[in-house]
């Protein structure tokens, strides 16, 4: 046993087959933070000419700060406070403690997603109640959900969204709305000093409205790498939920009951206008995440029942190829006489 850590540490890092297990188990959120950091770019190139480097680098030492600080006890519940207070105002009005089973539950795939806290639920009968969210300690589900999703259905929901609490997604969603609140000020400020100054040269003023060009058209796209980001988070969710429950049904069953169109192929506009994967891209997405998990790699069929149990539709999902097809079930076969 010896010599063999004593190999496995003369091994390079690069060959280490421990290290490109973690790479790989960590994919999505390099993935993430790749993309975080390349939304700044832009942001630099555009305030260099004005803010200059030392400018530009006292801003990095502040958004830097602002991330280190997410980690920080007491100091990262600020952001979540004012979430909180949005969250129960506007969107989960009359929130209660929820029933012992789905706490029980919660505690159960809290325990499974390495979180060592105690994580509380709550289900909520006001606002948009066929949805859930998570706060760093908090899971509320809607009473929709809790009435129409059976508890392995539900157990997918809560695995999901006690993998955003895993990762801090929450925070990093702060993070990248730093970046467009500067582009939205600089901009402003901009228009503000033009129109109270209308006598300034031409020069100048197309000076000017090249600067609120620049920083509306990163503002957009900004916008747009949010809602990549936060779409790459959705998936990494989906793929750990697969994980912890080891079930692909109650997933897409799941998603079926809250989604009208979940088996539609969206559009590039769609997507890229989506915080979260839609339709058949989010079906294609459980399926992938349950074949990397299982060994799978053959097409899955699931059965789509009614309300009285009974399959009504067939769910043929060919992660490999890309489709997703609604069939009829075949009709029983008579029994021999």
């Amino acid at each position: 046993m010896t010599s063999e850590k004593q190999n496995f540490r003369k091994q390079p890092m690069f060959m280490s087959k421990k290290w490109k297990k973690e790479l790989q188990a960590h994919s999505d959120s390099l993935k993430i933070g790749a993309i975080l950091l390349a939304s700044y770019i832009p942001h630099i190139f555009l305030n260099l000419p004005t803010a200059g480097m030392n400018g530009i680098l006292k801003h990095l030492g502040i958004v830097s700060g602002i991330a280190l600080s997410m980690r920080i006890p007491y100091i990262k519940e600020v952001p979540m406070l004012l979430s909180r207070a949005v969250m129960r105002g506007l969107i989960m009005r009359k929130a209660t403690k929820a029933p012992d089973s789905i706490q029980k539950m919660t505690d159960d795939l809290a325990l499974k997603a390495g979180l060592k806290r105690k994580i509380k639920a709550y289900v909520y009968k006001g606002g948009v109640t066929n949805n859930a969210a998570v706060l760093t300690e908090q899971v509320y589900i809607g009473q929709e959900l809790v009435d129409n999703l059976d508890d392995k259905e539900l157990r997918f929901v809560l695995a999901h969204e006690l993998s955003h609490i895993k990762n801090h997604d929450i925070s990093s969603g702060y993070l990248s709305v730093i970046p467009r609140f500067n582009a939205f000020l600089a901009t402003v400020s901009v228009v503000s000093m033009t129109v109270q100054a209308p006598w300034i040269s031409l020069a100048l003023f197309s000076k000017q409205m090249a600067v609120v060009a620049g920083h509306t058209a990163y503002y957009y796209a900004q916008t747009a790498l949010q809602k990549l980001v936060s779409r790459t988070q959705e998936y990494r969710a989906d793929h750990e939920a697969i994980q912890m429950t080891g079930a692909l049904e109650p997933a897409v069953t799941a998603y079926r009951k809250t989604t009208p169109e979940y088996d539609k192929k969206p559009t590039w506009r769609q997507n890229a206008l989506s915080s979260h994967p839609i339709g058949a891209d989010r079906i294609l997405g459980l399926a992938k995440a349950f074949n990397k998990s299982s060994g799978n790699s053959e097409p899955v069929t699931i059965n789509l029942k009614n309300a009285q149990g009974h399959t009504v539709r067939n769910l043929f999902i060919d992660a490999a190829n890309g489709t997703v097809t609604k069939r009829l079930p075949a009709p029983d076969k008579p029994e021999p006489t």
